[in-house]
């Protein structure tokens, strides 16, 4: 049965931390998240939702050990009709394959990937409906895509567009909004690097909703995290207590 979640758009979005527990502590609180954690056999992926548990929980995000010595990252993975071939795609345009294709129980199949300027990124084919976001757009669910890139936005994305069938409609400011030719869903944006962000590798940042993004930035510095940037005009770029950085934007 075809996933509702158009191809080419977001599907997904997980974060690898070295702290596990205190991570999700962290988002628990702050976004009112439950969580299910899958064992030692699917090393023990935790998947996050908005919800009380049981049936009426809305799947959201996932979260993952990884190594001490390695940074914590929020990563997004893109809904494609077949993994193998996708990946064979993307590295024909320029792409490293970092994960080769793998299918992970009987829910889907995934790839992990840098793109030609070395932002991680995935590839995800669902192999059911029951796969991919529950929520999306809302308060605690994961809202908006955004790409910093050092450079012109629109040479970065054109990789993107041959690969999954975006749409980029450039801005008065010179950025971009990208759009699934399927569905025609707008869900993210590309800039040129300003500030802070000419120091960081080029990268998506994972937006979660937010009623007001000045209180739920303030709640996740009471909660251990670090403010990184709140302005009007664009997410809010927030750390968890693990260093980890993802956006908030107004639902």
């Amino acid at each position: 049965m075809q996933n509702p979640i158009p191809l080419g758009a977001p599907i997904w979005a997980d974060t690898t931390t070295p702290d596990l527990a205190s991570d999700l502590e962290f988002y628990k609180t702050l976004f009112g998240w439950n969580s299910i954690d899958y064992g030692e056999e699917f090393g023990h992926y935790t998947e996050c939702a908005l919800g009380s548990g049981g049936d009426g929980s809305r799947s959201v995000a996932g979260a993952v050990p990884g190594p001490a010595e390695a940074p914590a990252t929020w990563t997004v993975a893109f809904n494609v009709e077949d993994c193998v071939n996708a990946a064979s795609a993307a590295e024909k345009l320029g792409a490293a394959i970092v994960d080769t294709p793998v299918r992970v129980g009987d829910g889907l199949v995934f790839a992990g990937l840098k793109d030609p300027d070395g932002a991680y990124f995935g590839l995800y084919e669902p192999l059911d409906e029951s796969t991919g976001f529950k929520a999306y757009g809302e308060p605690g669910a994961v809202a908006w895509f955004e790409y910093a890139f050092d450079g012109a936005p629109g040479e970065v994305m054109q990789f993107y567009s041959e690969l999954l069938n975006w749409d980029l409609d450039e801005r008065p400011d010179r950025s971009l909004s990208l759009r699934t030719r399927e569905g025609g869903w707008e869900f993210g944006g590309c800039h040129a690097a300003e500030g802070p962000e000419l120091d960081l590798d080029p990268q998506w940042l994972v937006c979660f909703g937010a009623e007001s993004v000045e209180r739920t930035a303030a709640s996740a510095v009471e909660l251990g995290g670090t403010a990184m940037s709140v302005q009007d005009a664009a997410p809010a770029v927030i750390a968890a207590p693990s260093g980890a950085r993802f956006g908030l934007v107004r639902s």
